[in-house]
């Protein structure tokens, strides 16, 4: 490549921006005494030939956009034909996977090139092996591929332990001439590249550079807090361009306006933000903190929350947001192996310049009630908004999520090597799936999809789930499942609903023992403080109006004890034997555990626990008068555990896990030396705790956050 002409760094477009929420005064002074020490970046090269993309033939043209050059004619990527009957990349040769802007393809770098593909129908459309004999770059690892739409530019980044271009530089790739036409190049790593039609957004470690597609001209340069993910985000839409990058502060993000010429920066969540993304428009985005719980939407212009729900209770990692192309939804994705969608419920009509507004059906989250339980845990927990649709993949591997352009369809990439559709063809609140097999056949049990196995590969299987569960379809290549495996799919594929509140201890008993049995469930919230639990619907599930309740398919139970011996008799097979035969000490021990353990431990845990958290102050009486009972009782209990490693024998049982709740909130009180003061219960009890099923179980219970 030419060496180019040294070109001046051109001023900022946006010059002394005044922010409507300035950082401190603090985050200011900072900020100026740094910024003499930040060296400036290299002035990026000239391409050697034009790299003005155009747009394909189903996008809206653009005159600022529309030239291109006789050398580089770029060419829109055909949305459908054949499939090319090859493998998708195997996992441990992944090292990216991203969508292209209207998530009609995506991309894949490999440790050997890139490829590129058709989400729907699935097809590669081309790939690229970058490893060549006598190649003087090395290996052929490419760590970022960044597509702009459909057509043939592409910006590189290598990657991998042997990158094929160094990993501070962009290459910008014409895949009309399979080559460079074009590099950036800078002092440290890159994290990520975004690409508009008029615009390159280069994302390093502490910076982000802008840059215009048709000279590669430096236009703006943003610091930002640490940033090894890369995140940023910049809208599509013609005309205005808003850009989304993390801010200088904790749970912050900054957005640059550069049409209005105007900085905001949102305050989002308290703990670091670890994924966004914005709507097409630059009008919405969608935040998640390290935490992972909570998703909010917030107005990109105004800065202000327009909608907060609620992914679970317990901690994840969310890995990618997606917003649908008519703003209606939202998809999340997290290591889980969820993918969750959400209903929309703001109203985005009018201009880009207009405010979005709540939609009239909206509620506004209400993070401070006056009346509070768990210190205002709870009232936003059963406040929050949940997911009107979940699919389930594996858990620990990592998905990116986007929307289909068929409607109510979501298309998932894995960095496992997989790809799947899942639609929801009659009405949102149905489920469904569409799912290519790329390797091996793979049964997925969860609602509402499930996937049955097959000897071949590269199977399509349908399946449509109503609401309730009660019809499935099958088909493989037009041949319709029979009723035999249509009943044996659908008693599996809806995991159980256990009806309650998290934190309630006979709620969490259950859990317990679901999750010793490694059975899938939801958690479905029923509020006390609204009376949900005397409502019609609950007390057609337990007309006693008490939690929980748990559906199994047809069968529906509630009491937490005689829930948990349904479980562990009828799943008796699958994990741990939790009602072994002969049963005799066993029954002893859930007797015990139900007439003498309880009624001393539950009255001592309200006064403890829960009653401060309402507001309320221990009385100190009652505490003495059920401490003494319970210290009784652990006594017996101390002696038999000097004798038997477990309550029944030498095996853990359902007699053991029964206990669980309760020790899990008298451990957290001031009386937790009745467990720690008697060796033998403590040992005992240490060993339950190391359980991974009762560790699973814990972390699902919402326990307030420290003051």
């Amino acid at each position: 490549m030419a060496s180019p002409a040294t070109e001046p760094v051109p001023p900022n477009p946006n010059p002394n921006p005044v922010p409507d929420d300035p950082p401190p005064p603090e985050q200011q002074q900072q900020e100026e005494e740094e910024a003499p020490e930040t060296p400036e970046p290299p002035p990026p090269p000239a391409p050697t030939t034009s790299i003005e993309p155009t747009p394909s033939g189903d996008e809206d043209s653009d005159d600022s956009s529309s030239v291109s050059s006789a050398s580089s004619r770029p060419e829109a990527f055909p949305a459908s034909g054949g499939r090319v009957e090859r493998p998708f990349p195997a996992a441990k040769d992944l090292l990216h996977v991203s969508f292209n802007q209207d998530y009609g393809c995506f991309a894949a770098g490999t440790k050997s090139g890139f490829r590129i593909y058709n989400c729907d129908p699935f097809r590669e459309i081309f790939r690229r092996d970058l490893v060549a004999e006598g190649d003087g770059d090395g290996g052929g690892g490419i760590g970022v591929v960044e597509m702009l739409f459909r057509c043939n530019i592409l910006a590189l980044v290598g990657g991998g332990d042997n990158p094929h271009y160094p990993p501070n530089k962009v290459m910008i790739w014409d895949d009309h001439q399979s080559r460079c036409i074009g590099e950036l190049s800078f002092r440290s790593p890159v994290r990520g590249v975004r690409l508009r039609r008029d615009r390159i957004i280069v994302v390093l470690e502490n910076k982000i550079f802008v840059y215009n597609f048709s000279d590669l001209k430096l236009v703006h340069q943003i610091d930002t807090a640490p940033n090894p993910k890369g995140l940023c985000a910049v809208s599509q839409q013609p005309g205005s361009i808003v850009l989304v990058c993390p801010g200088a502060q904790k749970g912050q993000i900054r957005v640059e306006h550069y049409g209005a010429k105007k900085t905001k920066f949102i305050n989002a969540h308290a703990s670091r933000v670890a994924c966004f993304a914005l709507s097409q428009d630059g009008r919405l985005i969608a935040t998640a903190s390290t935490k992972g719980t909570l998703v909010r939407i917030f107005s990109a212009t105004e800065g202000n929350l327009l909608q907060e729900v609620r992914r679970g209770a317990d901690r994840a990692e969310i890995y990618s947001l997606a917003f649908s192309n008519n703003l209606q939804y939202l998809a999340v994705s997290s290591d889980k192996g969820t993918i969750h969608v959400f209903n929309l419920k703001v109203n985005v009509g009018g201009t880009a310049t207009d405010k979005p507004l709540l939609a009239p059906d909206a509620e506004v989250p209400h993070l401070s009630p006056p009346l509070s339980f768990i210190k205002g845990v709870l009232p936003k927990y059963f406040h929050s908004e949940w997911s009107v649709a979940q699919f389930r993949l594996h858990e620990g591997e990592q998905y990116i999520v986007a929307f289909g352009h068929e409607k109510n369809t979501v298309a998932v990439v894995g960095m496992d090597g997989s790809k799947w559709y899942f639609s929801s063809p009659r009405r949102p609140s149905c489920a469904g799936a569409i799912a290519t097999v790329f390797t091996e056949p793979v049964r997925l049990l969860a609602s509402p999809v499930i996937i049955i196995p097959y000897a071949s590969t590269n199977v399509t299987l349908i399946g449509l789930i109503k609401k309730e569960h009660k019809q499935f379809l099958l088909r493989e290549r037009g041949r319709v499942g029979t009723s035999e495996e249509r009943k044996g799919a659908e008693s599996e594929m809806a995991p159980m609903k256990l009806y309650g509140m998290p934190l309630s201890p006979n709620v969490v008993r259950v859990a317990a023992a679901l999750n010793e049995k490694g059975l899938d469930f939801e958690i479905v919230p029923v509020d006390l403080r609204t009376g949900a639990h005397k409502q019609p619907e609950f007390l057609a599930l337990n007309p006693f109006g008490q939690i929980p309740a748990l559906q199994d398919g047809d069968e529906v139970l509630y009491e937490s004890r005689a829930i948990n011996r349904y479980i562990a008799t009828k799943y008796k097979a699958q994990g741990p034997d939790l009602v072994p035969d002969p049963s005799a000490k066993l029954e002893v021990w859930l007797e015990v555990e139900s007439h003498h353990f309880y009624p001393a431990v539950s009255p001592l845990v309200f006064q403890l626990l829960i009653k401060p958290m309402l507001g309320g102050a221990p009385d100190d009486a009652v505490v003495e008068k059920h401490a003494d009972q319970l210290a009784k009782v652990l006594d017996v209990y101390e002696a038999h555990l000097a004798q038997n490693k477990y309550l029944a024998g030498d095996e853990f049982t359902l007699a053991d896990l029964n206990h669980m709740p309760y020790l899990v909130y008298l451990v957290k009180t001031s009386k937790a030396d009745l467990v720690a003061a008697r060796p033998h219960v403590k040992a005992w009890w240490e060993d339950i705790a190391k359980r991974p099923a009762f560790q699973k179980t814990v972390a699902q219970i919402p326990f307030p956050a420290p003051a």
